[in-house]
């Protein structure tokens, strides 16, 4: 996804979480809880 992709679902009130492939492979979990955290933090 590019930056002007990115601002555009930003503008529509989403939330853009990124994550290396590397990442969501070695530790699922610790990528689950990043996600939980966003979206327990998130204005809804």
């Amino acid at each position: 996804m590019d930056k002007t992709t990115n601002e555009i679902l930003v503008l529509f009130g989403y939330v853009v979480l990124r994550f290396r492939n590397e990442q969501v492979l070695a530790d699922p979990g610790g990528t689950a809880d990043d996600i939980l955290t966003a979206l327990r933090s998130a204005s809804l």
